[in-house]
């Protein structure tokens, strides 16, 4: 896969000029890891554990400060964002699959919470499937309505052939689609708009290259424990717009190479 590069010849941030930088999105692991405490049984847990997604059960709440978002987004060349990738549904394709989680002709988020908290434990296939369903709505690949992709139904058909799909390079491409979203929009003087996508995944990509100065670690210091996103934490982000603050020198960064 090739990779994207990310280069920097100037990376402070200025919070002042940063501060009316404003965007929405749909990502939230703080929802995802509330799915899975409130609304998920043990047993449910237990089944869910040993599943392809399982690890994001245990999701940290993590909220990645939007300034530090944009000024990793705006950095990001996205040019080479070719990818063969997960099957999706066509346009008005037939996919009986679609009925349990649609309200009308929409498919919410909450509609699908309540179909994972309804789901009898020991029902793997509607668990697992609507897991990844709300992973992928939530913190994978996000879009700006408050719905789930009924789309991936086409990839959730047979579960035992979930791991077949490059899901890595479906989110990157993703993300990196929305990233140049982003970078337009931002260009043109936008703010308070939607973006979908991973963006914050850019930021923990980043985190890999930060070489943290002892003077800047402080009792918590970055987990490089994988998958990456179970085990940041809000103060891990304080930490990275700490150490911009002191003037890093950021080379390129090859997207395509590097575990998120």
């Amino acid at each position: 896969m090739d990779g994207d590069n990310l280069q920097d010849s100037d990376p402070k941030m200025d919070d002042d000029e940063s501060s009316d930088r404003s965007f929405s999105t749909r990502f939230s692991a703080s929802r995802l890891r509330e799915v899975a405490e409130k609304e998920l049984n043990a047993n449910k847990r237990a089944v869910l554990e040993k599943s392809s997604f399982g690890s994001l059960l245990k999701i940290r709440p993590f909220s990645v400060p939007l300034e530090l978002i944009d000024w990793v987004v705006m950095r990001i060349d996205t040019k080479h964002s070719l990818f063969r990738v997960v099957e999706l549904l066509k346009r008005n394709e037939r996919c009986e699959l679609r009925d349990i989680y649609r309200e009308g002709t929409r498919a919410p988020i909450k509609k699908s919470i309540s179909v994972i908290k309804k789901a009898s434990d020991n029902d793997v296939v509607t668990l697992e499937r609507t897991w990844v369903l709300l992973c992928l709505a939530l913190m994978l690949v996000p879009g700006t309505g408050n719905m789930v992709s009924l789309d991936y139904l086409a990839s959730l058909k047979d579960l035992d052939e979930l791991n077949e799909f490059a899901w890595d390079e479906h989110v990157l491409a993703t993300a990196l689609r929305e990233a140049r979203n982003y970078q337009l929009k931002r260009e043109a003087g936008a703010s308070g708009f939607w973006i979908g996508g991973c963006l914050p995944m850019f930021v923990l990509i980043y985190m890999d290259f930060l070489d943290v100065p002892r003077s800047l670690i402080s009792e918590e210091t970055f987990n490089y424990s994988l998958p990456r996103a179970c085990f940041v934490c809000n103060a891990d982000f304080e930490l990275v717009k700490e150490f911009d603050r002191n003037k890093l020198t950021l080379e390129k960064v090859d997207f395509g190479k590097r575990n998120y």
